[in-house]
């Protein structure tokens, strides 16, 4: 994205132990409401294709290709954008003997306060496109003309005077002003399409030479053409990224996303660069995804991805293109996780704050009781509602949009009013499962306590010394690990701690009597990269499925140290599951360091090992050591049809000692290593997939797991 929209990312998604908070400096305060029910929404949102967006002010300003004008649509709410009556900033006075401008891939910048709108056209008609920018004023809607750049029709000249298409201008992390497009060796366009990058002056003119800094190389950007195109630049953790569309746009499957990272040195030398990908890919019924840009969700406390991708597979060149959205993480090497195509159809939580600072009834039924005022994502106040002042059972109370990750802090600072009590949900999924902390006036208590399948074990309470002034603003925060561990924190001092399986949920505020302030509300994810995997979330599977262990969701207890260390428990139960990081497209090598640290229950024999490959419910391959049958077994589900093998353990293999798995795909060729050794190998009709760890009965202790791609 541009200058105006996209910045140093604070956003942290599944990996980083950040703070999720406001992108901006401040929201407006909304009017007191009694509830606001979390939407939901599906893709495709409309027909377009080549989007870019930017928000300012709290509106969203979007554009697409077009032929003979621009247009922008504007809106308070992603979802929003679909209903929008587009504005048209300019038509081109210049078209080509067929009618046609061919205005490409228009976005929008603010750049010194001024805004320009950025594309390429070919206004004769003979594909021969070239950069070119508009100037507007100090909004966005503000009338366009073309910008005085010293060269015909605003022309943005570049020094190879090549065929150029896409352009995005972005501040990188050294603080200067960059332009990047699509360009190629020749005038017309003759593939194979590369990145080029310039360095600028202003808003409106190119100071140094052209660098081509990429060039399609890799299998995944030459499908039926050697493509790049479509770059975005944007800075994340101090980093310079730019993400791009490779293969060929008009093949219904063959258009994909890569992106170039540069950690440091001058960004016009192509060798600072590297290339990652691909980064997403067709899965399902989402075909040839592309054009992906980044954009915050209106409370600035999620990233959002646009792209287009077609609708069927039967379309003529472009001509069935939609834009669809959905969330982005990041991994724990930096890149942004942004997992498969949603299929159509498949219903999504809405973008966080698109209704009252994204606070309101949970996403999984729950109401928000009493009248509430939402100053922003991190700040609510109760204003009123008639709840007993001690019943701590019907709490007047609301919920932030979406469900937690697997791991996490809940923190918020709350000062009463009234009297009463009040608290955060740490996790509340239903009436029947939920986990809170409190602060209770009346009995001059903290108050921990939690309800799991409808029955409310102990509650603990915990007095405050004497003299404790209880109507001063106090710290509550409760950290969930992903073995189900709760650890209660008041005023940044351990309280209590146990072990809880509510399930998963939202967290979320309540309170007995109104006058309660809630300030400082924050979620930080502290799952380091381990979660689901995508492809059953992507076709629509409801987490209440992951009672089968076929299915790639969490399942069991799992303590996370970081991206590639993890323990499992899972006594006396079946089939323990977690994943980590993207779907693998392309072939790859994953493996981890692998121990036995105790058998669980006499029920089942233990066994631990290497989700290899998890491409949905129906296609995927698991690998694990079986001590009890002194086996190294491998499990595949291709179309929905599952076989095993094995193949003996080496004499005197001792399991309570650290051992490596590992596993190679080359297309459909997978090769299993046990220490470093070729232990058997299958042929596999699986494409990609997402990989993780398994366990089974046992407490497996797992170090050094990574996914490399040669």
């Amino acid at each position: 994205m541009g200058p105006s929209s996209f910045f140093y990312w604070p956003f942290s998604g599944r990996t980083q132990n950040l703070c999720l908070f406001s992108l901006f400096a401040a929201l407006i305060a909304m009017a007191p409401v009694t509830s606001a029910r979390a939407d939901t929404f599906a893709n495709p949102l409309f027909a377009s294709q080549d989007p870019y967006i930017t928000f300012w002010n709290g509106n969203y300003y979007y554009t697409e290709s077009g032929s003979n004008e621009i247009q922008i649509r504007k809106s308070p709410t992603l979802t929003g954008l679909k209903s929008q009556t587009p504005y048209i900033a300019w038509k081109s006075p210049w078209v080509g003997p067929d009618g046609h401008a061919n205005l490409w891939a228009p976005e929008i910048h603010q750049i010194g306060g001024t805004w320009y709108i950025y594309f390429s056209a070919d206004f004769q008609s003979s594909g021969r496109h070239r950069l070119y920018v508009l100037k507007g004023g100090s909004d966005p809607l503000d009338p366009y003309q073309v910008a005085n750049t010293g060269y015909p029709n605003g022309q943005l000249v570049e020094s190879t005077g090549k065929w150029a298409i896409d352009p995005d201008v972005f501040y990188a992390a050294d603080g200067q002003l960059y332009i990047t497009w699509s360009c190629t060796t020749d005038g017309a366009g003759t593939p194979p399409q590369n990145l080029c990058l310039a360095r600028m002056s202003d808003a409106l003119h190119i100071s140094s030479p052209t660098t081509q800094i990429s060039s399609p190389t890799e299998s995944w950007e030459t499908r039926t053409g050697p493509i790049e195109e479509g770059p975005i630049g944007f800075v994340h953790n101090g980093n310079t990224y730019l993400t791009f569309s490779g293969s060929a746009s008009w093949t219904p499957n063959d258009y994909t996303v890569g992106v170039l990272i540069s950690t440091a040195g001058d960004l016009l030398d192509s060798h600072n660069w590297t290339k990652h990908g691909p980064i997403f890919d067709h899965h399902g019924e989402g075909y040839g995804p592309g054009s992906v840009v980044f954009t915050p969700s209106p409370d600035g406390t999620e990233l959002w991805s646009l792209y287009h991708a077609y609708d069927r597979l039967d379309c003529a060149a472009w001509a069935c293109r939609t834009i669809r959205m959905q969330k982005v993480e990041w991994d724990s090497d930096g890149l942004p996780l942004l997992g498969y195509p949603m299929n159509p159809g498949v219903q999504s939580w809405a973008p966080a704050g698109e209704a009252n600072a994204g606070w309101g009834d949970s996403p999984m039924g729950a109401e928000a009781t009493g009248v509430w005022s939402y100053n922003s994502a991190s700040s609510a106040d109760l204003v009123q509602g008639a709840a007993a002042p001690s019943a701590y059972g019907s709490p007047l109370q609301t919920f932030r949009a979406n469900a937690n990750p697997i791991a996490y802090t809940v923190s918020a600072t709350i000062q009463l009013g009234e009297g009463g009590q009040a608290g955060l949900y740490s996790v509340y999924k239903n009436a029947a499962n939920h986990v809170e902390a409190s602060i209770d006036m009346q009995q001059g208590m903290f108050v921990t306590s939690a309800t799991v399948g409808g029955q409310n074990p102990a509650q603990r309470s915990f007095p405050f010394p004497a003299g404790f002034d209880i109507s001063a603003p106090h710290d509550i925060q409760v950290t969930r690990s992903a073995d189900g561990q709760f650890a209660f924190y008041f005023d940044g001092a351990f309280v209590d701690q146990r072990a809880i399986a509510p399930g998963f949920g939202q967290a979320g505020l309540f309170a007995t009597v109104p006058g309660a302030h809630f300030r400082n509300f924050f979620v930080t994810d502290i799952s380091s990269g381990w979660g689901d995997a995508y492809g059953d979330v992507a076709e629509g599977l409801p987490r209440e499925a992951a009672a089968d262990s076929s299915v790639g969701y969490v399942r069991g207890d799992w303590t996370i140290s970081d991206g590639a260390t993890v323990e499992s428990s899972s006594a006396g139960t079946g089939w323990n599951t977690v994943y980590q990081g993207s779907p693998n497209f392309i072939d790859y090598t994953v493996q981890v360091d692998a121990k036995l640290a105790g058998p669980g229950s006499a029920t089942l024999p233990p066994a631990y090992g290497l989700i290899v490959c998890h491409d949905d419910r129906s296609n995927q391959l698991t690998l694990w050591i079986d001590p009890a049958q002194n086996a190294l077994t491998w499990n595949a589900i291709v179309q929905g049809q599952s076989t095993s093998q094995s193949v003996v353990l080496p004499p005197g293999l001792d399991p309570a000692q650290i051992h490596q798995l590992a596993a190679a795909k080359a297309g459909t060729l997978f090769t299993f290593f046990l220490d470093g050794n070729q232990m058997a190998q299958g042929t596999y009709a699986l494409a990609n997939g997402t990989s993780g760890l398994v366990t089974r009965n046992a407490r497996v202790q797992y170090q050094r797991y990574s996914v490399a791609h040669p």
